[in-house]
């Protein structure tokens, strides 16, 4: 009996460490991919999207303690209660659409708003801007949908959990 429970609970350390890498390894790609499409702005269209940028800073400060927490094993907590409020907190996060997606449409509408302004290149500015506005809109779709679908099936894994702490 105490060997089972040994068992369960190497398990559940081990997926509350799965779930925390997840985490981390999300923010990370959502800064980088903020701070690689306001190079990309820079470099190609001659705007720095300071948006992107503050916006980055300001989720490395918010999320640092997510990001360089120590793992799960290291710690001394363990239990289902813990893994349900590791699970809750990951879900809660991945619904803030708004978080992850606000730096890179932000700064998508100030760079369309500044190709407006400059009207001196007309209909060639925004026919080369066309494919690279076409494809951040798919990748925000797309990242929301994924981050959805995420979400919920965490929820469906807190609710087979059963009721408990956290």
């Amino acid at each position: 009996m105490s060997e089972t429970a040994i068992h369960l609970e190497r398990l559940i350390a081990r997926r509350v460490r799965g779930v925390e890498a997840a985490a981390r390894r999300e923010i990370l790609i959502c800064i980088v991919a903020a701070l690689f499409f306001a190079a990309v702005v820079a470099w190609r269209f001659g705007y720095v999207p300071w948006v992107a940028l503050v916006w980055s800073a300001a989720a490395l400060y918010r999320f640092r303690r997510e990001i360089w927490r120590p793992a799960a094993g290291e710690m001394a907590v363990t239990g289902l209660a813990h893994y349900r409020a590791v699970l809750a907190g990951r879900r809660d996060l991945l619904r803030q659409a708004w978080l992850w997606q606000g730096p890179l449409l932000l700064s998508c509408g100030t760079l369309a708003v500044v190709a407006l302004g400059q009207a001196h290149g007309g209909l060639a500015r925004w026919r080369n801007m066309a494919p690279f506005l076409t494809l951040l809109a798919v990748w925000v779709v797309l990242a929301m949908v994924l981050r959805r679908r995420e979400a919920a099936e965490l929820q469906r894994e807190i609710d087979e959990l059963g009721p408990g702490g956290a």
